[in-house]
Parts: C-alpha cells; structure tokens; sequence
C-alpha cells in the first residue's frame, strides 16, 4: 500500500545499485548493496535519498526469488 502511494506521488529520475558483497552457496544467494535515489515530486520538487539493503534469494528451478530482505534509507547527520 505505501509503495504504491509512493510510485503514484513521485517518478524516480535515477537509480544507482553499488554492490558490496554477493555470496552464493548452493541455492541460496545473500546481496549486499548502497543505494542512490534522485526522485521528483508532483510539485516538481527533486529530492535525492541513499542507503543499504541486504536480499536473501532461493534458486527455485534456474528462477532467482526474493525470500528475504532488510535495509533503508540512511540517517543523514546532524
């Protein structure tokens, strides 16, 4: 529900992954990867966001499935 509110509110102008690190053994694969976002608004307002995320995927039959994953935005400092 709030992804989609999200994808109707803004367009996403760019996207960049920057994998870390890609482990597989067997059939289960974990990614480690930053973030970069640059989105626009309805208003026309640009806004650019970066974080981490981690995924977990299952080898199901030679199709790579999302089991799993945790990650997010990154705190900015103050």
């Amino acid at each position: 529900m709030w992804s989609r509110y999200g994808m109707e509110n803004s367009t996403t102008l760019v996207q960049e992954l920057y994998p870390i690190a890609i482990m597989v053994e067997g059939n289960t694969a974990v990614a480690h990867y930053f973030y970069s976002t640059a989105a626009e608004d309805r208003k026309g307002d640009r806004e650019t966001t970066s974080g981490r995320y981690t995924d977990v995927l299952l080898n199901d039959e030679g199709t790579w499935r999302f089991i799993a994953w945790h990650g997010g935005e990154e705190a900015e400092d103050d």
